[in-house]
């Protein structure tokens, strides 16, 4: 079984009996039966602290990817609009806009050699194949489209496609994807 790093560090605590000392230092608090961290208790863990025979390690930072793209309020309409019941005459499969923003960020940080043109011309490629092969009525919901959480995992639908829109139509067949 897991523990956290703070499960962790209360084990330390009572093994290497630092508890009161901790409560008068005001690193924990406690009350009744209860014990809590205090915000104070950063200022005691730092990048190489050794606390028993705990020490914790310094981490560097993740480096955030830059999203090299911009979306246009029209273009995320635009996007939502190709499951709109006008464009595919189905109802019910247009997502909610922030939740659909959201999971937009989310594919162009995980793959930014997409952009936001080549989003929209795999969806058209997804919704055309659909159409072709008589399959409308599988389509995904909009926001499952980009990311929808299979046995745990997020997998995108829309990534798929987008790689068939680069290799101009020639990857998949309907049948691998759907």
């Amino acid at each position: 079984m897991k523990k956290t790093f703070y499960e962790v560090l209360w084990s330390i605590c009572q093994q290497e009996g630092l508890l009161q000392q901790w409560i008068d230092q005001g690193y924990l608090r406690h009350s009744q039966s209860s014990y809590m961290w205090t915000d104070k208790i950063k200022d005691l863990v730092g990048p190489t602290t050794v606390i028993g025979r705990l020490q914790t390690a310094v981490i560097p930072p993740i480096e955030e990817k830059k999203v090299p793209f911009s979306l246009e309020p029209n273009q995320l309409r635009e996007f939502i609009d190709k499951f709109s019941k006008q464009n595919i005459g189905l109802a019910g499969k247009t997502t909610e806009k922030n939740n659909v923003l959201r999971k937009l960020l989310k594919f162009f940080k995980e793959y930014p050699e997409y952009t936001m043109a080549d989003v929209l011309l795999a969806t058209d490629l997804y919704i055309n194949n659909l159409r072709k092969t008589g399959s409308l009525q599988y389509i995904r919901e909009c926001g499952y489209f980009v990311y929808k959480k299979i046995d745990g995992v997020d997998q995108s639908d829309l990534a798929k496609w987008c790689e068939e829109g680069k290799s101009g139509g020639t990857s998949y067949s309907s049948h691998r994807v759907l």
